[in-house]
Parts: structure tokens; C-alpha cells; sequence
């Protein structure tokens, strides 16, 4: 039983603290960044009269009104822009097909982060003058140029281009999603109706999101006054920049970590079923040590001390199955809509949630069948009564445990059901094309 009720707990245990750190990562810190709380999000936000329907937003902002908000913003202390591309990377050993971002001079610092050697770029950086310069991703450098100290002021060759090396930036940043090098954006497209850049912003300090979004507003709202051909009804719709890159998937997290936890209290009701039978055989031992002269409390003591062993045991190893295979596989096979996933890690808040759910579990099996034991039986009475009596007494608690079990298992049935059905509606929407034998 003991085996049996171990293995039940620590598959739990490691499943939920797997989850919980997919959680952690992609909805309660998805920014590890210095003072991530003033980092913010611009898009473009055409209002829509009264009449009409609701405001839609742009995917971002053109170069043009980039360049005014940053120059007349004073909420604002650091502006980031930013857009994806694709190159071929020349440099030691074979061409390499590599994504990399075009970036604005502030985007390093409106995000913080200091390189690992050499520099960030600035706004100098800007200028389409000659030397051009590049940072590298951390893996990209350890991976292409085996780690080289001396890496700052070397050339690498992008798409016919020579960019100079500056600058390696640390394990873990990865901004935007997928870049391996950063190289900065001329801002030479003039086009205002073309919002293609990505727009993000850190606030100056003591500034909140309501002055500065009015500020960025009456900015717009001269703009569109200015040029009504391309900024007519145009705003600036702003977000904390933690919002925006977990909305899309926020609600899937949530029911996830509902349903993952319910998932672990099924198991540990399933595993005080089995110790709740296990006390019933032990009333009379119970009882010979109260006659003895064994208080409540030092039998729940050892009731307690039985508990932790095991709940720590099965946390324990919970926690070396998500280190070890649950979170290898899930940075492995991560769904492509969230590539996050792949920097998963273990941190200290997933050691703390697992060390949470061993002693939530461990003051649950202590406390269930040491309320069966002691809750109605005296010591002595319990002695003088038969082995027969004392085993078919009908237990209230594991009575109250299997309807529990059965309700949540009921709950979790229904959500996964409805998941299943909401992921195969949205696999059947029109994209409005025929998709059949188009890759991507």
C-alpha cells in the first residue's frame, strides 16, 4: 500500500509542479526584466464612432509616429522598437538560415538587461552609416563562435550585409521570441499607414499607465490633425507589456492549473482512501497505546510524523520526475503557439509550490484518518470492542472523501470535455483561403 500510495502522489506532485512552473513562467512572471511593472505595451487604436462598432487595434505602430512619440513623450523615458526578419548568416563554418530583430537604440535599455560582453546598441546606432553593428544571442554565440571571449569587434556577414560584433547579451534573454541576433533599425520607411513595428515602452519614474496613455493620446490626436489621411481617428491603445504577451493564453493557463490541481487532490484523496483503511486495522493499536497512557496529541503526533514521511518522500521525487522528464519533454515537444516553453525551467517559486503541495498533502493524510481514530472511541472502549465491530464501524470521513473524489472528478470531466471540443472548433475555422497544400 505504501508503494502504491508513494508512486500515486509523486506522479501528482510532478505533474502539478511541472505545471505550475509553465504557470509561474508564462502568466505570473513573464518578465524577467529589471522593474518589469513600468515596461509597456503600444499599439495603434483606431476609435470608432459611436454608431459603428467597437475600437480595433493594430498589430503596431508606423515608423513615422514612432518616432514623434518618442520625441515628444516625457511619460515615456525609453522607447523599444522592434520587428521580426529572416537572414542567412555567414560567418565561421556554413551559412546558417537565422531569425533576428531590427531594433529601435533604446531597445535595450527601455528593457534593462545588461550584456554579458561588450555593449548595447543606442540611438547613434541608427544611422544607416557605415560601420553597422550587431548583439548576439548567448546561444547563438556558445553554438556558432564556441564561446569566444574575444567575439567583441569581430564581422559576420548577414544577407551581403558586414555587421560588426558589439555585444553578447546573457543566458535567458529572449526578446522578441525566437531572435538570435538584434541589429539596429535605420527607420528609414516613411510610410505612416504602414504599422508593422512592434512598440514598447518603459515609464519614467513615478509615472503610471493612465497620465501616460493620456499623454501619448494628445500626441496622436495632433497627429491625425496633422496628417488625416493616414491618422484620422487614430489612438494609442497601451497595456503593461506582461498583459500582452500572456492575454493570448491566459485562460487556457488558468482552467490548465484548475484542472492539474484537482488532478492532485483526486490523488490525495485516493491516497487517504487507502490510509483511512489502513487505520481502521489500526484502532486497537491506537487504543492499547491511549490506554498506555498515549494522549490525542502524541498519537497525532506520530500520525503526523507517518505523514510527512511519505508526503515528503512523494515530493521528492515529484520534484526529480518534472526536473527530470516532465519538463525536458514539455521544452522538447512545446506547442508552437507558445515557444516560450522552451526556456522552461525549475525555479526557486516551483521548488516552494512543490514543498507547498507535500505538506498540504502530508496535513491531509494526518489529519483524515487521525480524525477517524480518535474522533468517537475512547482508548479503553476501543480495546474491549471486537476486531469484527471495529472494522465494519462505517467510516463518515471516507464516506465524505469518495463523494468529494467523485464530484471533482465529474468537474474535471465536464472542463476537459468542453477543452477538447473548443480546440477542435477553433481546428475547424475558415480561414478564409483554401489551406489545403499550402506549408508554411
Amino acid at each position: 500500500m505504501a508503494a502504491l500510495a508513494l508512486m500515486t502522489l509523486a506522479v501528482a506532485i510532478g505533474a502539478t509542479t511541472t505545471m505550475y512552473s509553465a504557470f509561474d513562467e508564462l502568466l505570473l512572471h513573464p518578465l524577467p526584466y529589471p522593474q518589469a511593472q513600468q515596461l509597456v505595451w503600444l499599439a495603434t487604436e483606431r476609435v470608432a464612432p459611436a454608431a459603428t462598432a467597437a475600437a480595433s487595434v493594430a498589430p503596431g505602430v508606423s515608423v513615422p509616429d514612432f518616432l514623434d512619440y518618442r520625441a515628444e513623450s516625457h511619460t515615456v523615458k525609453y522607447w523599444g522598437g522592434y520587428y521580426a526578419n529572416v537572414a542567412t548568416l555567414v560567418a565561421q563554418g556554413p551559412s546558417q538560415h537565422i531569425s533576428f530583430a531590427n531594433v529601435s537604440g533604446d531597445f535595450f535599455p527601455a528593457l534593462g538587461t545588461a550584456p554579458e560582453l561588450g555593449r548595447w546598441l543606442n540611438r547613434d546606432d541608427e544611422r544607416p552609416a557605415l560601420p553597422q553593428v550587431v548583439v548576439l544571442d548567448h546561444a547563438l554565440w556558445q553554438t556558432r563562435f564556441g564561446g569566444d571571449p574575444r567575439i567583441i569587434g569581430k564581422p559576420i556577414v548577414l544577407d551581403n550585409r558586414i555587421l560588426t560584433i558589439v555585444g553578447v547579451m546573457p543566458v535567458g534573454f529572449a526578446f522578441p521570441l525566437g531572435a538570435e541576433l538584434w541589429a539596429p533599425e535605420p527607420f528609414t520607411n516613411k510610410l505612416r499607414g504602414f504599422r508593422f513595428l512592434g512598440a514598447f515602452g518603459r515609464l519614467a519614474p513615478g509615472i503610471t499607465l493612465g497620465p501616460a496613455r493620456e499623454e501619448l493620446n494628445a500626441i496622436a490626436g495632433r497627429l491625425a490633425a496633422e496628417y488625416p489621411a493616414t491618422n484620422a481617428g487614430q489612438g494609442v491603445a497601451m497595456e503593461p507589456l506582461a498583459a500582452h504577451l500572456s492575454g493570448p493564453y491566459q485562460a487556457t493557463l488558468w482552467l490548465m492549473m484548475l484542472a492539474i490541481i484537482m488532478v492532485l487532490g483526486i490523488a490525495a484523496a485516493n491516497v487517504a482512501n487507502l490510509l483511512i483503511a489502513g487505520a481502521v486495522a489500526r484502532w486497537r493499536e491506537m487504543a492499547l497505546r491511549a490506554a498506555l497512557g498515549a494522549g490525542r496529541g502524541r498519537l497525532l503526533r506520530q500520525l503526523a510524523t507517518e505523514a510527512l514521511v511519505l508526503s515528503g518522500l512523494s515530493g521528492g521525487l515529484g520534484y526529480a520526475l518534472a526536473a527530470l522528464v516532465l519538463l525536458p519533454w514539455l521544452r522538447r515537444f512545446h506547442p508552437p503557439a507558445l515557444p516560450q516553453l522552451a526556456h522552461l525551467h525549475l525555479s526557486w517559486t516551483g521548488l516552494g509550490f512543490a514543498a507547498l503541495a507535500t505538506l498540504g498533502t502530508a496535513a491531509w493524510f494526518c489529519l483524515a484518518p487521525g480524525w477517524e481514530l480518535l474522533r468517537v472511541r475512547g482508548g479503553r472502549r476501543l480495546l474491549s470492542s471486537g476486531w469484527n465491530d471495529a472494522a465494519g464501524t462505517r467510516s463518515s470521513v471516507a464516506s465524505s472523501v469518495v463523494v468529494i473524489e467523485m464530484a471533482a472528478c465529474i468537474v474535471l470531466l465536464v472542463a476537459a470535455g468542453l477543452l477538447a471540443q473548443s480546440l477542435a472548433r477553433l481546428q475547424k475555422i475558415d480561414p478564409g483561403f483554401d489551406a489545403a497544400h499550402l506549408l508554411s
